[in-house]
């Protein structure tokens, strides 16, 4: 009850009504891929697994997850005929060395990140965690832009957590498109918008809201968000304000 500042992603699908589904498709992906995903993963999937508020997310169903040295092997296989006709051509192709060199020794080239995402639409840019280290709790999400190489992978997010978190107040916010409103609507959730920064902080003080509990963290399609959610018996509300550079507050009630 109250006002809550932390939220994670699973923490909001709770709070929307949303339950866990069966745990059977994860276990079935850990089973035939011989790893163990990330514990705040496989609790995020068990809400997001065909959830179709995710269907124009930057997180890739879970059917779809890959890994990169399958990308890899997937690349080599399309372009060995054409590597065949003249090799020389393509003796600085990294894909092509990577075909010369067994796969047991790759990783001394490449780690084997577990890919499940991209930007939603244009698809340059993927984002993955390393599955190297399997007691990392909470691993940091890399992005790599589809023109780089494929060892240069960036740290985009710190942790697995801040980055659902990002990717789902972004679908909520609805800034490229507007399928969590459709869908919530249709479910009797309520959203309104403030573009007043002075009359949306008054919206918020009515409720017991510390400013000194406030927490920024970004966003994909623009540049800080904030998420708050006040329940009780009554309601729950969600407060998503971003600051993109414009300011603009989501209120999302039932």
């Amino acid at each position: 009850m109250g006002m809550e500042y932390d939220l994670s992603a699973v923490r909001i699908l709770e709070l929307l009504g949303y339950v866990p589904a069966t745990k059977k498709a994860i276990i079935e992906f850990e089973k035939n891929n011989n790893m163990k995903l990330p514990r705040i993963m496989s609790e995020f999937l068990e809400y997001a697994t065909d959830n179709p508020l995710f269907s124009t997310g930057d997180i890739w169903s879970m059917n779809d997850f890959s890994f990169l040295y399958r990308a890899v092997e997937e690349r080599i296989e399309d372009d060995k005929e054409m590597w065949a006709e003249s090799p020389e051509e393509y003796e600085d192709d990294e894909y092509f060395q990577l075909s010369e060199i067994p796969k047991k020794d790759w990783p001394d080239y490449i780690d084997n990140l577990l890919l499940f995402g991209s930007d939603y639409g244009t698809g340059v840019v993927t984002f993955g965690i390393n599955i190297g280290d399997p007691n990392e709790k909470d691993p940091p999400v890399y992005m790599r832009h589809e023109e780089n190489s494929i060892q240069d992978w960036e740290e985009f997010n710190e942790n697995l957590s801040e980055f659902l978190k990002m990717v789902f107040c972004d679908i909520l916010s609805c800034v490229e498109y507007s399928t969590a409103r459709d869908i919530l609507e249709g479910s009797g959730w309520k959203y309104q918008m403030c573009e007043d920064q002075t009359v949306a902080f008054d919206l918020l003080l009515k409720r017991p809201f510390d400013l000194l509990k406030r927490k920024m963290f970004p966003s994909l399609y623009g540049e800080l968000q904030e998420v708050y959610c006040y329940h009780d018996d009554a309601e729950t509300v969600f407060y998503l304000l971003r600051h993109d550079p414009r300011f603009v507050m989501y209120i999302i009630s039932r």
